[in-house]
């Protein structure tokens, strides 16, 4: 009886065994896996996340997934903070036999799909399939099997590897072991992103910082590149007047101070902390004060002119008083204005000149039509009871009147071409005693009573009809200016000739002489006459010019002296030429093209009747 427990205890020992061992195995196999495992964590916590380029830092850690999983086939890669999912690395082959045609490393979350690393990510867990993928691009490597593991940090997924044909397929211990290495990469991964978004903060940072001092430094160098181009000086000055900062990128607007010693705008910092009755004049300093005010009150520009005398000459200054945005200060421009304010004058007298020259044509041309309509009518309505000689003389008349407003027509029609540039004359040989008498000839006796002609023969090269206008206008000049007596003289003296229409009149005032030769300038001694339209001297020079000679005048033993001169008939080479034969030469031979400065504009504060 004693022997059936123990028979029994060995039958439950062998109906036991099995068991045992095979706990005994599953736990040896255990306790293998987790030793793996720890092995596996040991390798990735080698791994210098910190120090290493991200091609390394992946691929070492793609290397020990793929040998802890035993599989040929895998990627390892981060979420950025756009959410997209790059793949700095995965096995190299299966880049290099992937025949995707646009392959990529960034994978943006919108093109993401629903294959099984997506959704691994979406639903924040580890998935698994022993089947062929159906859901890869055509050209891709064929997926047998794959684990897709997100790595997960603090409840956010921050990266994912995916391991795939492994030759078995994948069982509960391969989920375990991703569990424990997406574990593992988790808190090193995210503080590798981490620092590398904090680099790449600080980088942004600094590109932001540099890029705006660019911009700051750009915008002041356009700032002083503005204010130092203008020839002003620009002051930033307190409600009360305190002149707050200065800026000069010019000496010359003047401070109103009348001393020869240095103005405070050579010495930007001898206005700070003063006020305008400190560096300006009193009338400035008063204006200044009373637009600061102003201009605080109505938030409005005020402006103001002001002049001081520089040595012998004076200077025009503008002042602008502006608020400068909310703050309780404001800027104030000191502009030099003195080349303006001449401008303005002398557009003032031109304007004037204009109207002077308007009422003088229109005198000199009323006075002879007045009298050529009077006789024109005379002779319309009664020259039946007329006698002969009435009749000549009121002719007479008319021809001289038409004469002299031809005259005044002719010297507008050349001035206006002189002032655009079309004035043209002939060069042929020319006798200027012969152009006189011609002159002379046609000319009223009665009007030169008192004209001495002397000289040789003189030839010169010129434009005969010039010569003659030159002489009509000297004449006229002389009878309405000059004296009682006029001597013509002609002389040659190599390799020039000349022509003097003298008088013994009293001449142009000393203070007037160089302005005998401007255009509608008109100066007399004492005598007056009737005016002229002020171009004929003018003319006359330009004409003498052209024709490769001069005018000139002076005074001389108590007369009046216009010279005309022009070249030698042995210092041209063109060919002597009658003016009835003229029109025969070629073009070219005959006509200068006048190259003629334009009329210039007199003042109206230099005109002297």
């Amino acid at each position: 009886m004693a022997s059936i427990p123990f028979l029994g205890y060995k039958r439950e020992v062998r109906r036991r065994r099995p068991t045992v061992i095979s706990r005994q195995v599953e736990a040896e196999a255990q306790l293998l896996r987790h030793v793996q495992e720890l092995a596996f964590r040991d390798e990735i916590a080698d791994v210098p996340f910190l120090t290493v380029s991200d091609e390394e830092m992946y691929m070492e850690i793609l290397g020990i997934l793929l040998r802890a999983f035993k599989s040929r086939f895998g990627v390892f890669g981060y979420i950025d903070e756009t959410g997209a999912l790059v793949v700095p690395t995965m096995t190299p082959h299966v880049w290099d036999r992937c025949q995707v045609s646009e392959k990529a490393q960034v994978f943006p979350r919108d093109e993401w799909g629903e294959s099984i690393w997506p959704r691994a990510i979406r639903q924040k867990k580890i998935l698994h399939s022993n089947e062929r993928s159906l859901l890869t691009p055509e050209g891709h490597v064929a997926i047998d099997r794959n684990i897709a593991a997100p790595v997960i940090h603090r409840g956010e997924v921050v990266g994912l590897f995916q391991i795939a044909n492994k030759d078995s397929d994948y069982d509960d211990n391969d989920l375990a072991l991703a569990q424990a290495m997406a574990d593992a990469i988790a808190p090193i991964l995210a503080g590798r992103l981490a620092r590398e978004r904090e680099r790449l903060s600080r980088v942004e940072e600094e590109a932001r910082r540099l890029r705006s001092e660019n911009a700051l430094k750009l915008s002041e160098e356009r700032i002083r590149g503005l204010l130092g181009a203008m020839p002003d000086v620009v002051l930033l000055c307190a409600a009360d007047g305190t002149f707050l900062d200065c800026h000069t990128a010019d000496t010359s607007a003047g401070s109103g101070n009348t001393s020869e010693s240095a103005s405070p705008f050579d010495m930007p910092g001898a206005f700070l902390g003063k006020k305008p009755a400190d560096v300006f004049s009193p009338g400035v300093a008063k204006e200044l004060s009373a637009a600061i005010a102003l201009a605080l009150e109505t938030g409005c520009l005020q402006t103001f002119e002001y002049e001081v005398a520089v040595g012998d000459s004076e200077k025009h200054s503008e002042v602008r008083v502006a608020p400068a945005g909310n703050r309780p200060e404001l800027l104030v421009l000191v502009r030099d204005i003195t080349d303006v304010v001449h401008a303005r004058r002398e557009l003032e007298d031109l304007v004037q000149s204009k109207d002077d020259f308007i009422a003088t044509i229109s005198h000199e041309l009323r006075t002879p039509l007045t009298g050529i309509l009077g006789y024109a009518h005379l002779l319309h309505g009664g020259a039946d009871g007329m006698t002969p000689e009435e009749r000549q003389q009121i002719t007479e008349t008319l021809v001289d009147q038409s004469t002299e407003l031809a005259g005044l027509v002719e010297d507008l029609l050349v001035s206006a071409k002189a002032d655009l540039g079309r004035l043209r004359v002939a060069r042929v040989k020319t006798d200027l005693r012969a152009q006189v008498a011609q002159v002379l000839e046609a000319w009223d006796p009665a009007a030169i009573p008192d004209v001495e002609l002397s000289g040789p023969v003189a030839r010169g090269i010129g434009d005969p009809a010039r010569v003659r206008q030159i002489v009509r206008n000297l004449i006229t000049n002389a009878l309405r200016y000059g004296g009682s007596r006029i001597r013509i003289t002609t002389a040659e003296h190599d390799p020039i000739v000349s022509l003097q229409i003298s008088d013994n009149g009293s001449g142009i005032y000393p203070d007037d002489a160089y302005r005998v030769f401007e255009a509608y300038e008109k100066c007399s001694g004492e005598t007056s006459t009737p005016a002229s339209l002020g171009v004929g001297l003018f003319i006359s020079r330009q004409l003498a010019r052209l024709m490769g000679g001069d005018l000139s005048y002076r005074r001389e033993n108590s007369e009046t002296i216009f010279e005309l001169t022009l070249p030698s008939e042995n210092h041209n080479h063109t060919e002597y030429a009658d003016p009835a034969t003229r029109s025969a030469l070629p073009a070219e031979r005959i006509h200068a093209r006048a190259t003629v400065q334009p009329l210039p504009r007199r003042s109206h504060h230099t005109r002297i009747s």
